[in-house]
């Protein structure tokens, strides 16, 4: 009975780890790349509104529930700024900072997410500030960003 028991729990913790899964590749759109590697990612992004501007982090990140959620550390490139002569606006390099993003879908090829926010890590308050930036959301129509894998 106890080795039932023991069995049925390894297999419950093996099945909710491969939920949370981590991602591996790069993932694109026509403005969009977010490339995966082991527990980090690079990221360059547009904007969601009004005026559009580049956004580029890296940093750790974890999947919770229906959230990826990006901690970036200090950024590299310090205050350099880049002009992109494609789009308005400066280059905002994340800098110890949060980036919150809604996942609508994903599998292996295809990674369909809303950017809900970005804010100090310092003021990142887990699922509190997830639930808040989707209120906020409900408000608000943000882009889906509907990003395939490169092969």
């Amino acid at each position: 009975m106890k080795q039932i028991l023991l069995t049925i729990l390894c297999s419950i913790s093996l099945i909710s780890s491969f939920g949370q899964g981590s991602i591996e590749g790069t993932y694109l759109d026509d403005r969009d790349t977010l490339t995966f590697k082991s527990d980090s990612v690079f990221l360059s992004i547009m904007s969601n509104g009004g005026l559009i501007f580049p956004i580029n982090g890296q940093g750790e990140y974890k999947i919770s529930e229906n959230a990826l959620i990006v901690k970036t550390g200090e950024n590299p490139n310090k205050p350099i700024v880049e002009k992109t002569p494609r789009e308005l606006g400066d280059t905002r390099y994340l800098n110890n900072e949060t980036i919150i993003f809604k996942i609508n879908k994903r599998n292996e090829n295809q990674l369909e997410l809303i950017l809900l926010g970005i804010c100090d890590n310092k003021d990142f308050n887990g699922q509190k500030t997830i639930n808040k930036l989707e209120r906020e959301h409900k408000k608000l129509i943000y882009r889906k960003r509907e990003l395939k894998r490169k092969n």
